[in-house]
């Protein structure tokens, strides 16, 4: 019996021994899934940080992106505004320029109507003379010739600036004769 109490006490103690390693085993077992977890939880972490990391940057890209191409379209929006700002300037100075042309032709016009009034005056009035002198050679009358020096052949009736040469040669001669023709 002592043997058999003997094999009892060494099958107990190998059961115990044989637990132990079991349950170090179990505890090795669930500290190296503990480490594995931590590990894992660590490096999902890690991943999260990194996958945050680069959403950060690339939102900063796409928004840098976005700020560049409002810039682009500020600076064609700036571009058209001021080609549109010249093109009025040119085109109030076309205006201004055609205005003034206008302008300077009406007064072209009008001062070529007056010289061709003048001009008409002056041939009437220089048929009127010649026709006058005519007919003071003739008749000997000089009163007529006088009239027509004297008007400046306007209808109001307005007199012209006298020129005293001429009136005066002819204010004192009754006939051609006295103002030294043959």
């Amino acid at each position: 019996m002592l043997e058999v109490e003997k094999m009892k006490a060494d099958n107990h103690a190998k059961e115990e021994r044989r637990r132990q390693r079991i349950a170090n085993a179990h505890r090795g077992e669930a500290d190296r899934r503990k480490k594995l977890m931590d590990r894992l939880r660590k490096h999902s972490d890690h991943l999260r940080m990194a996958d945050a990391k680069r959403g950060e940057e690339q939102a900063m890209r796409q928004t840098r992106e976005h700020l560049r191409k409002q810039d682009k379209v500020d600076n064609i929006n700036r571009m058209r505004r001021i080609d549109e700002f010249i093109r009025l300037q040119t085109l109030a100075k076309i205006q201004n320029d055609d205005e003034r042309t206008r302008s300077l032709k009406e007064q072209k016009m009008h001062l070529l109507r007056e010289r061709k009034q003048a001009a008409m005056e002056a041939r009437r009035r220089r048929d009127r003379l010649a026709s006058a002198m005519e007919r003071a050679r003739n008749n000997q009358g000089w009163n007529e010739v006088r009239a027509i020096l004297t008007d400046d052949g306007d209808a109001a009736g307005k007199k012209k600036k006298k020129r005293g040469r001429k009136r005066r040669g002819l204010r004192g001669a009754k006939s051609m004769s006295d103002l030294g023709a043959p």
